[in-house]
């Protein structure tokens, strides 16, 4: 199981053999917008979005068993279709750090994988420890390895048009 280090913020997962340091915010707010681009806008990470705001909601009431079980299943079914199609963009742009973004898509599934596991072995996770999850998910992978496979796309394709030749 991977697991979140308070002391040195980062995400050791043994099984993966790999460990993930993560700026740690103390206050985490989702933005209203994401990015403006069609692609990588709010149509690839609304359900995220919306998985933590019904997360969210169940801290402010009694858990109820159905309702968790029922939003850890798509968390798990967002990463795996979210994370496939990000990963056959970042095949078809030649993305150079395609194998390390790999691996962090594989660590946040296999977390969510063992939350699912461990809820139906009868010991649900806190509701906080997986908005936590999702938050430095957010700022840290979303607001940043993201946005730079985002970058190196347009870079790329800016770069390919300003050397094919106009006749």
């Amino acid at each position: 199981m991977c697991i979140f280090v308070q002391k040195n913020p980062s995400i050791i997962c043994p099984i993966l053999n790999l460990t993930i340091y993560v700026n740690q915010s103390e206050q985490f707010n989702l933005p209203e917008k994401l990015p403006p681009d069609e692609k990588f806008g709010d149509n690839d990470h609304k359900p995220l979005k919306d998985i933590y705001n019904r997360l969210d909601k169940l801290t402010d009431s009694a858990i109820e068993r159905q309702e968790l079980a029922r939003i850890l299943s798509e968390m798990y079914d967002y990463s795996r279709a979210q994370f496939l199609r990000e990963e056959l963009s970042m095949k078809k742009m030649n993305y150079p750090e395609f194998a390390s973004h790999k691996k962090l898509h594989m660590v946040f599934i296999y977390t969510v994988a063992m939350y699912n596991v461990n809820f139906s072995n009868g010991k649900p996770p806190e509701i906080r420890e997986i908005l936590n999850f999702i938050a430095q998910w957010w700022n840290n992978h979303i607001l940043i390895a993201d946005i730079a496979v985002e970058h190196f796309n347009i870079t790329s394709k800016q770069l390919v048009e300003s050397h094919t030749p106009r006749y």
